[in-house]
């Protein structure tokens, strides 16, 4: 992971291990939440995912960049916000100038010491966790980390189940399809988004992947048929008719254990396929910097 170029990029499930190695030998911060009696918890993307599984415990109020102004005015009891970005930066940066404005407290959550955002959170307010030199929008570690600090699951145990559990129950066929159709344990419903979301940002529209609770598939998911969709069920036998594979997982699996068993199944499915994500992210990063006023680049230091 220190060595790689944006010609060697690293498949997705690389990066995990990578990851759960890190964090196997890299102490994480104290996870604290605060005392907000009503948190608003606000992220793009995974990072939302994130604040969901990390708040999932408390009376939180749940935002993104485009519905955070509107949580404000429908629950103005909010006592405080919570932001969650790898970067620190894009969103992160006006929506904690506006908080600050607005004179709510603000939390920020990342991975980089240098977050722009951090000009508008007071010091003590900000926790910065480790994290690996990964590929742009990867934030595998990034995510990982604060996970593992709320559930406290052994990064090591990790590692060695994906290698040796779940690497060998996935066949070497995955090329053969070009959908597929996630089935995880009911417990983890929120983590279809935070599957999907990654394999929308590495397959585009070139690959088909759904997500869902088998309770969620018996409603009308599964009315047409097709023959190159792989049913992957996490755990549990599949019984919807198609083709299908267990995928085990630990008893004790908690949420940062599914992520990484779940990442490291999308990274074999991206390196049965033709190379998407690793040719196009180079144009998009250069293109993103424009949109963004900052500079991206294709590999996050």
């Amino acid at each position: 992971m220190d060595t790689f170029t944006v010609a060697t990029l690293p498949d997705l499930d690389v990066a995990t291990l990578a990851a759960l190695e890190l964090f196997a030998d890299t102490p994480l911060p104290v996870l604290d939440l605060g005392i907000y009696a009503r948190p608003l918890v606000i992220g793009s993307g995974n990072a939302l995912v994130t604040g969901r599984i990390l708040f999932d415990e408390q009376d939180a109020i749940f935002g993104n960049e485009s519905t955070f102004r509107k949580m404000l005015h429908l629950f103005p009891v909010i006592s405080g916000a919570t932001i969650i970005s790898a970067s620190g930066g894009k969103h992160a940066t006006p929506i904690a100038e506006y908080l600050t404005r607005r004179k709510i407290a603000v939390r920020l959550f990342t991975t980089n010491p240098e977050a722009p955002a951090r000009a508008f959170v007071s010091e003590s307010d900000v926790c910065v966790f480790p994290k690996n030199r990964e590929p742009f929008s990867y934030n595998v570690s990034h995510y990982l980390g604060m996970l593992l600090a709320k559930t406290k699951e052994d990064p090591h145990a990790l590692h060695t189940f994906i290698t040796e559990e779940v690497a060998p129950s996935l066949p070497a066929t995955l090329n053969e399809y070009r959908s597929y159709f996630f089935l995880i344990p009911e417990r983890f419903a929120h983590m279809s988004g935070m599957f999907t979301t990654k394999c929308e940002k590495l397959f585009g529209a070139q690959l088909h992947v759904r997500v869902c609770t088998p309770e969620q598939a018996k409603h009308a998911r599964t009315i047409v048929p097709t023959d190159d969709e792989l049913f992957v069920s996490f755990a549990e036998e599949c019984d919807f008719k198609g083709q299908s594979i267990t995928v085990p997982l630990p008893e004790d699996i908690d949420a940062a254990g599914m992520m990484a068993i779940g990442y490291a199944v999308i990274g074999a499915i991206q390196k049965a396929h033709p190379a998407y994500f690793k040719e196009s992210v180079l144009p998009y990063t250069r293109e993103a910097s424009g949109r963004f006023n900052e500079d991206i680049q294709a590999i996050v230091e």
